[in-house]
């Protein structure tokens, strides 16, 4: 890959049951995309811009012709701009700060028991009345509803997760800004008529700039109905030089029944050596993940990740076993994955492996055009055809030296 230049390209290759797979190989050129498949003479290009027409003539009735692609996208780090994630920061969360009046914050010292430990703590409590809520959030949604900057970064995300969906046509966005306002300014009037008895409270244990112990609750309801829904998080975190302890416990009711989930995870890195256990327990289901990793003589190093699931009735786990290389420009690791129910399948059963290697080159190689089909520069009619036609019978010869004459 060259994220510089925007030019990529991959192989793979399978075994199976002593039937080897190769040949399928892709690239991508800025907004070109090239695909090769093991029983194809050629490997097929298609260029961005001609894939709404492309789809239209294939198929009219499903396809409008404006249907867009873009593969430049492949080489983003991220969809949000540093500069968009900037004013989110300053616009909403500075901006909730200063609009919580100072009589709700109180602070003082206190003993907490934390990971079996008395700290000397600074207890900081957050307070906010029903009425001081209610203000809050409809000014923050009038905001919301009159910032422009903000509606063009909701429709810059739906455009970059719609990375293979029709484009987002000028039509559907002014509908989409106009429904955005208008769900924002109801919300805005329609948030004096929602209860928040307890109002919200959010108190932090800190030591040493570092949450060591949380506890936050609200609770909410409405004029129209006497039940009230809660939320409430609280838990303890206890920090050392080598070692992570957390201990969370995240409950919610509905004014009818109530559910709790709780998260513990147990981290630890000293000389080299990693070992996490996390663990999410939400009544008889227990889910856990297991991860070790450690260093070798020769700068490479040995993992293994562990996936679990327990119900009370049944358990399953998915292993990941690797051992990786590295040698100056070269990386390579070898992968083992398998499941284990401790009864139908184990290691022995079945097992995966993937080998993979990676290096730093002087440049990424694209197919020469004599190697090159390209669709953009067909009709959808001929496209039809030379599939019918030419990829068929590729793919029929294919499978009968494959599997054999009796295919």
């Amino acid at each position: 890959m060259d994220k510089q230049e925007q030019i990529a390209s991959t192989n793979i290759s399978a075994g199976f049951s002593g039937i080897t797979l190769d040949g399928i190989e892709g690239y991508i050129n800025k907004n070109e995309l090239y695909v090769g498949l093991p029983f194809l003479d050629n490997i097929l290009k298609l260029n961005s811009e001609d894939f709404g027409r492309i789809l239209h003539e294939i198929d009219p009735a499903t396809f409008t012709g404006e249907e867009k692609i873009d593969f430049s996208q492949f080489f983003a780090d991220s969809s949000l701009m540093t500069e968009d994630v900037e004013y989110l920061e300053k616009e909403y969360v500075e901006y909730l700060y200063n609009e919580s009046p100072e009589e709700a914050f109180e602070s003082g010292k206190e003993n907490v028991s934390v990971g079996g430990s008395d700290i000397s703590a600074e207890k900081i409590t957050f307070h906010l009345s029903e009425e001081q809520i209610q203000t809050l959030l409809k000014n923050l949604f009038s905001k919301m509803a009159e910032d422009e900057k903000l509606k063009e970064i909701i429709v810059s995300q739906i455009t970059y997760t719609n990375f293979v969906s029709p484009a987002v046509v000028e039509e559907e966005i002014a509908t989409f800004k106009e429904d955005y306002v208008t769900g924002l300014e109801e919300a805005a009037k329609e948030i004096e008529n929602v209860k928040f008895p307890d109002g919200f409270t959010s108190t932090i244990w800190v030591k040493d700039d570092i949450i060591v112990k949380r506890h936050l609750s609200i609770a909410a309801g409405s004029d129209e109905s006497d039940l009230t829904s809660g939320f409430t998080i609280e838990g303890t975190n206890a920090v050392s030089d080598a070692s992570q302890q957390m201990d969370y416990a995240i409950t919610a009711n509905d004014g009818i029944s109530e559910e709790t989930v709780n998260i513990s995870a147990d981290l630890s890195h000293q000389d080299g050596e990693t070992k996490d256990t996390i663990t999410l327990t939400a009544g008889e289901l227990d889910v856990t993940l297991e991860s070790t990793q450690s260093k070798t003589e020769d700068s490479g190093k040995n993992f293994e990740h562990t996936f679990s699931m327990n119900d009370g009735s049944t358990s399953m786990s998915l292993h990941w076993l690797g051992e990786a290389n590295y040698e100056k420009d070269q990386m390579t690791v070898d992968h083992t994955f398998f499941l284990d129910d401790g009864v139908t399948f184990n290691q022995d059963v079945f097992s995966l492996f993937v080998k993979e290697t990676g290096s730093t080159i002087d440049k990424v190689e694209l197919p020469s055009s004599d190697q090159v089909k390209n669709l953009s520069d067909m009709s959808g009619e001929e496209i039809i055809q030379y599939f019918e036609t030419d990829v068929m019978s590729q793919f029929q010869g294919w499978m009968m030296n494959m599997m054999g004459p009796g295919f």
